[in-house]
């Protein structure tokens, strides 16, 4: 098989929202989405990239959080948690946002960082740089 010959194009993911920068997805920010959840085929794609705070984005530790549509079908505006990490666990985070069917909205958790349950975790070190239709 040729490489990348498996790609449909007619179901192709789309972008509903991308920054090239990144956010926190603090309780102040908002990805407003291009198209809403239920007009994709499945949900969407979470899009997390690895930040290093005073630098900015950085080329690794991607982590995506698959949200079916049934979510703003059925629980619109509900938190999901999302979880991040870097390779080993050098870095780990858990992100909370609200996703609406037409948005995704942040919580104040998504900058904190500290220990719990003897897990380490830092918020800062994981944004939001874009939303995939899937």
């Amino acid at each position: 098989m040729k490489r990348g010959s498996y790609i449909n194009p007619n179901i192709a993911n789309k972008i509903l929202w991308e920054d090239t920068e990144g956010k926190y997805m603090h309780s102040g920010q908002r990805a407003n989405l291009s198209e809403r959840v239920s007009q994709q085929r499945n949900g969407i794609i979470l899009v997390w990239q690895a930040y290093t705070p005073g630098s900015g984005l950085e080329n690794y530790w991607m982590n995506y959080t698959y949200v079916p549509k049934w979510q703003t079908a059925n629980r619109e505006g509900y938190g999901v948690c999302c979880f991040c990490s870097g390779i080993n666990f050098e870095k780990t985070a858990v992100k909370y946002v609200y996703v609406n069917d037409d948005s995704v909205v942040g919580n104040d958790n998504n900058t904190s960082s500290g220990t719990q349950s003897s897990i380490n975790y830092n918020a800062d070190r994981f944004v939001l740089v874009a939303v995939l239709g899937v």
